[in-house]
C-alpha cells in the first residue's frame, strides 16, 4: 500500500521510527597484508567510492554480493584513478527480526593504477569471512494520522 492510499484511508503513519540491530559473529578465516607506500605517491586529497550490489531471495533465503571501488581524482584533474577494490559475497536466511548468514570479503589493489603511476601496491590486500547472527527491528516512535 502506498503513502497516498494510507492517507486516504485515515490509517496511522509512522513519522519517526527507531531502527536497531545487534550482530554477533565469528571470523573463521582472515588474512591481511598492508604495503608501505612510497610517500611521493600518496595524495592528500578527497577520495571517492562507488558501490554496486545485487542479491536474490526466496522463502527467506538469500544470496548476493557486491563490490566497492575506491578512487582519487588525478593530479591534473582530468580523470579519476581507481586504486582499490573490495568484493563481498553473502548468503543466509532472514525474516522480520533475525538474519543468520555468511559473508566473505576480499580486498585487492587495482593493478592498472599501479602501472599508470608506477606506484607500489599501497592499500589493503587480503580477505576475511564472517559467520553471523543478527537481531534487528523497528520501533515506531511518532505516529500520525492520514488525512
Amino acid at each position: 500500500m502506498d503513502v497516498a492510499a494510507i492517507q486516504e484511508e485515515g490509517e496511522a503513519m509512522n513519522w519517526l521510527v527507531f531502527v536497531f540491530a545487534l550482530e554477533c559473529g565469528l571470523l573463521p578465516n582472515t588474512g591481511f597484508a598492508m604495503y608501505q607506500p612510497d610517500l611521493s605517491y600518496v595524495l592528500d586529497a578527497v577520495g571517492f567510492y562507488t558501490d554496486l550490489e545485487a542479491s536474490v531471495e526466496s522463502f527467506g533465503f538469500y544470496v548476493g554480493g557486491g563490490m566497492r571501488n575506491y578512487f582519487w581524482k588525478d593530479r591534473e584533474g582530468t580523470s579519476f584513478w581507481p586504486y582499490q577494490m573490495t568484493f563481498r559475497f553473502d548468503a543466509g536466511w532472514r525474516n522480520d527480526f533475525l538474519d543468520i548468514g555468511f559473508r566473505h570479503y576480499c580486498m585487492h589493489p587495482v593493478v592498472p593504477f599501479l602501472e599508470l603511476t608506477g606506484a607500489p601496491v599501497c592499500e589493503w590486500e587480503g580477505a576475511y569471512e564472517e559467520l553471523f547472527i543478527r537481531v534487528h527491528g523497528r520501533l515506531p516512535l511518532i505516529k500520525g494520522k492520514g488525512r
